[in-house]
């Protein structure tokens, strides 16, 4: 988005549609990325990369800048892609409608954001999402493995991997994450004298 921005691709709103809608149709149509068919990861990028327009369409939504038959139609090419891509690379999730929970909770969310009161739990929870973004498939799944050698049960084993992943996120975000904003902003402050 900073590069489509930066050579001002995407001065409207109608540009910005048409450039993720086609980023969208050529993830349909290209090799999936990560391409090793081996590992769980196979065409995590392909599969959910998409995802993040969702939050565009919103935005745009919101600001009138997109209506709301648009708004559908193109959350649902978002989800007819993942289910078309799920089911050819990863056909044992297909039944598994996590996507779906996501969407009607980030949707909720979304809407009731102004009664939401700030605070500092919701304020780090927010502060997470993308790392829990990039981490939640192959870390969780890794973590309730390991949990699952240390303990000869499985009480609780999902909930002590949501918690170790949350932190696992926060550590991640505390460093990498307001590292690369800070970094990002004095790069940009040097060549833009901002």
């Amino acid at each position: 988005m900073a590069l489509l921005k930066f050579l001002n691709v995407i001065s409207s709103p109608k540009n910005l549609l048409l450039i993720l809608f086609v980023i969208n149709v050529l993830l349909l149509v290209l090799p999936p990325f990560p391409y090793d068919e081996t590992r769980f990861g196979y065409g995590y990028f392909t599969i959910f990369f998409p995802f993040l327009f969702i939050g565009v369409y919103f935005f745009l939504l919101e600001q009138k800048e997109l209506q709301l038959k648009w708004f559908i139609s193109l959350v649902s090419f978002v989800f007819a892609g993942y289910f078309y891509l799920i089911s050819k690379y990863h056909p044992e999730l297909t039944y598994v409608n996590f996507t779906i929970l996501g969407f009607l909770l980030f949707s909720l969310a979304f809407n009731l954001r102004n009664s939401l009161k700030e605070n500092a739990l919701i304020s780090i929870l927010s502060s997470l999402t993308f790392s829990v973004y990039l981490f939640h498939k192959w870390i969780f799944e890794e973590i309730k493995l390991t949990l699952l050698k240390c303990y000869e049960t499985n009480v609780a084993i999902d909930l002590t991997a949501l918690i170790l992943l949350f932190l696992f996120c926060f550590m991640m975000n505390r460093t990498v994450e307001i590292g690369g904003i800070k970094l990002g902003n004095k790069i940009l402050k040097h060549f833009y004298k901002i």
